[in-house]
């Protein structure tokens, strides 16, 4: 490094581009020993100093041109190059602000990082590496140029070769970050020195709102969120909780950029619940974990959701009941989760002989439960089953991921969201809230129209995890006197109307009828008013009581 530094014009042999040169083997280890010379001189603390900067300046042209001759068969000395040159452009970036344009002026030397930083693993093998080998540096540095510097056009470099490394697959991009995460966790707090963190960042910006859409999944795979849930499970309740409130955060992300519902309950199945109540800070208990189970609350109306969350609870009671943070959200959960899941065994023993067959011809055993393609029109006994009748066809007409059949099919599909037993579901409940309701139900469609003579719409919310309810004036309809019912179930970020078409009410006058009837009934017992009110009670009876607002509001 002294000889360097007293050198008046060091670096020369780097001054011929390989292209223009014969590469010796003893020509290439003096081309080495030069760049790690340079990158240690980078990464030193004379990088500060007004000449050495200037020689910096001078030869990054031609550092990158070599990397790249090098990386173009990735060695062991070119990917201990990148990154060891990438570690000192991270060191470098908050306390050097001409490291910007630098990298501007080189976009191919984001390229190489990108393309290592993609390919590690299989360069690591390739090159009888370690797999933990740069895994750290390269983490810490991708996300140091990424955020750190803070430039629009590095971001989009960086989205653009990410794009292009991945083939246009946001879900590969994020198994890939999957396998890296569960790499760094093998290591100790003290090794990855930060490395979890700065992935987690990375991987939070990717799937921000803001940001560029192609690297977002339409789901996210369930290997990251298992991955990122063992970082909970890990870090919360000990001194690196922020950790643990980085894994939220960007599970909270995860379970709102889409209307998949599976990554809140491959969470749940894979324990986050009791790891989440062991939160002890304050300020980290306010902010992602808090809104975590706001989102469990506000999901609890969707079958499958309600079905995870209560075998997790069933399988975790002990530790939920013994874990230092007992919010008063988590009361309200469990007990709305235990409401609904009575109507929900309710339905099941409906359900039960109704079940379907296995959709592997081969498969000669009838089973009372069965396993459903996402696309709800193919039963399963076992995956076995599921994998042979897939092989046999049922991938080229599964409408889960040829959404274009759609439109060819004659058979009646449900709805993407909703299958029929969601619909059934959402009715059971909504019926069973509406009952204790009705009264409030008819007052506010008297204000509405006086006379009844209008279709009204209740819409009951479950979007904010415990019901309400408001009535509207339904505009598509011209049925006197007819409450139709509505859901409003979030979606991700979406609320979603869905309508209820089996559960529909009747305004109905006092004693179950309508004003016509009690006028011919009024006319007929003015003879007599101890056989009108006869008359009243046995008509009365007719309709079917539901509570004290049986003389408002009828079922039909």
């Amino acid at each position: 490094m002294d000889i360097v530094l007293k050198t008046k014009t060091p670096f020369t042999e780097l001054l011929d581009p390989p292209f223009q040169t014969p590469i010796t083997p003893r020509r290439l280890t003096a081309m080495v020993a030069a760049l790690r010379t340079y990158a240690t001189l980078l990464y030193s603390h004379y990088s500060g100093q007004r000449r050495v900067w200037q020689t910096i300046e001078e030869y990054w042209p031609q550092v990158w041109i070599w990397v790249d001759f090098l990386q173009r068969r990735p060695s062991t000395d070119s990917l201990r190059l990148v990154s060891l040159l990438f570690e000192a452009v991270r060191d470098n970036t908050e306390k050097n602000a001409s490291f910007t344009p630098l990298l501007l002026a080189q976009p191919h030397a984001i390229a190489l990082l990108v393309n290592v930083w993609l390919h590690q693993l299989r360069y690591a093998r390739a090159n009888d590496l370690a797999p933990s080998f740069f895994a750290k540096s390269l983490a810490k540095s991708l996300t140091a140029v990424y955020t750190d510097l803070d430039n629009s056009e590095i971001k989009g470099i960086i989205e653009r070769e990410i794009h292009r490394g991945v083939a246009g697959d946001a879900h590969r991009l994020f198994r890939h970050i999957a396998r890296v995460v569960r790499l760094l966790f093998t290591m100790k707090d003290s090794e990855e020195d930060g490395a979890l963190l700065a992935t987690l960042e990375i991987s939070s910006y990717f799937i921000a709102e803001e940001r560029d859409p192609l690297l977002l999944p339409r789901v996210m795979p369930r290997a990251m969120i298992y991955a990122v849930v063992a970082l909970v499970q890990r870090h919360a309740g000990t001194v690196l909780e922020l950790m643990a409130q980085s894994a939220c955060f960007f599970l909270s992300q995860t379970w709102t950029i889409g209307t998949d519902r599976r990554p809140l309950i491959w969470a749940l199945h894979a324990g986050l619940l009791p790891a989440l109540l062991r939160m002890r800070q304050d300020r980290y208990r306010d902010e992602s974990a808090s809104e975590l189970l706001m989102e469990i609350h506000k999901n609890l109306a969707h079958r499958k959701v309600l079905t995870a969350f209560w075998q997790a609870y069933e399988r975790d009671k002990a530790a939920i009941e013994r874990a230092p943070w007992q919010p008063e959200r988590l009361r309200k959960i469990i007990k709305r989760a235990e409401k609904s899941n009575k109507a929900l065994r309710v339905l099941r023993e409906v359900w039960i002989p109704d079940m379907g067959h296995c959709h592997n011809i081969e498969c000669p055993f009838p089973v009372p439960s069965l396993l459903q393609c996402p696309c709800k029109m193919a039963y399963y006994c076992s995956k076995e089953c599921q994998k042979v009748h897939w092989n046999a066809g049922h991938r080229r007409n599964c409408h889960m991921w040829h959404w274009d059949l759609i439109e060819e099919t004659k058979e009646k599909l449900s709805y993407p969201l909703y299958d029929d037993r969601d619909i059934e579901f959402l009715t059971q409940i909504t019926k069973e809230y509406a009952d204790h309701h009705l009264d409030d139900v008819f007052q506010k469609a008297k204000k509405i129209d006086p006379d009844l003579k209008r279709t009204f719409m209740l819409t009951v919310s479950w979007a904010h995890g415990e019901p309400s309810h408001w009535v509207t004036e339904a505009r598509s309809f011209r049925m006197e006197r007819t409450v139709i019912l509505q859901v409003a179930v979030f979606m991700g970020r979406e609320l979603t109307l869905v309508t209820l078409p089996t559960a529909t009410l009747t305004l109905t006058g006092p004693g179950g009828l309508s004003d016509s009837e009690n006028e011919a009934a009024q006319e007929e017992s003015s003879e007599s008013e101890s056989s009108s009110e006869e008359g009243d009670e046995s008509e009365g009876g007719d309709g079917d009581p539901l509570d004290e607002s049986e003389d408002h509001v009828h079922r039909s």
